[in-house]
């Protein structure tokens, strides 16, 4: 295995016990916003900001992960998922926005 190789099984890598849990966010809370703005404004990526801290959503986000909100969850636990699904994520200064791309 190379260097890059090794860096990146480092960090992308998705415990069973959390696959549940992130397909759960991902069907009910990230993948119908996809849609929305896929079909009502023709773009191609989905926009988290700390803003939305008191999102409705983050009620779930909560209820399966003890701390956080929705941004730092996809910033920093669910990127190797997503990534694993196809998505890109781009983190804009932690703490400020993250960006689902497809």
């Amino acid at each position: 295995m190379n260097d890059i190789a090794k860096l990146k099984s480092l960090v992308s890598e998705i415990t069973d016990t959390d696959r549940p849990k992130f397909d759960r966010v991902y069907n009910e809370v990230l993948y119908p916003r996809m849609v929305n703005i896929a079909e009502q404004w023709k773009k191609n990526e989905l926009s988290i900001g700390s803003y939305q801290s008191d999102d409705a959503n983050n009620k779930l986000v909560k209820e399966l992960f003890t701390n956080g909100n929705l941004q730092s969850l996809v910033e920093r636990q669910m990127k190797p998922y997503l990534e694993e699904k196809g998505f890109k994520v781009v983190i804009c200064s932690p703490s400020y926005y993250v960006y689902i791309r497809w």
